[in-house]
């Protein structure tokens, strides 16, 4: 998927990727994957807050636990992406596209439709695997000179 698509291209068409073998199906999203979406991006700082909390909640003092629980509560409402809203879906998409955790979980919700039984965990693994195939076969692309076909016949070492 390109990065800089427009969310109307990305929500009008079926896109495909292929993984070891296996060609994986994106639907355009439907209204419940972009409310998914928008209470997933909102409970970030809670699920940000909740990791920090569980590493090092033994050393915290209850006054750090809760100024951790405090910020998170702050951030979340601060939150103003609504994907719901048509007018605003395209400014809101737009500044998430560097997110990388953010784009892969809307990824996986377009999946969702194809791949009931795929889980977030399996999709995040499914999706850094077809990169990392993708970025590997790019790389041998860029390797690629003009005429290195016929390099190993040059007699160079």
């Amino acid at each position: 998927m390109p990065t800089d698509a427009s969310v109307g291209e990305i929500t009008t068409s079926v896109s495909t990727f292929e993984s070891r073998g296996t060609t994986y199906k994106l639907s355009p999203p439907t209204i419940k994957d972009l409310g998914d979406f928008e209470k997933w991006q909102r409970n970030r700082p809670h699920r940000a807050a909740r990791e920090k909390l569980d590493a090092y909640g033994d050393v915290l003092t209850a006054e750090e636990r809760v100024q951790i629980l405090d910020k998170a509560e702050a951030e979340s409402k601060a939150t103003k992406e609504t994907f719901t809203d048509a007018a605003n879906l395209e400014a809101a998409f737009k500044a998430l596209q560097g997110d990388r955790e953010a784009m892969t979980y809307f990824i996986y919700l377009t999946m969702r439709q194809e791949h009931p039984d795929l889980s977030y965990d399996e999709a995040m693994a499914l999706l850094a695997r077809a990169e990392i195939e993708n970025l590997s076969a790019a790389v041998a692309q860029s390797q690629e000179l003009p005429g290195s076909s016929e390099a190993g016949d040059s007699g160079k070492p």
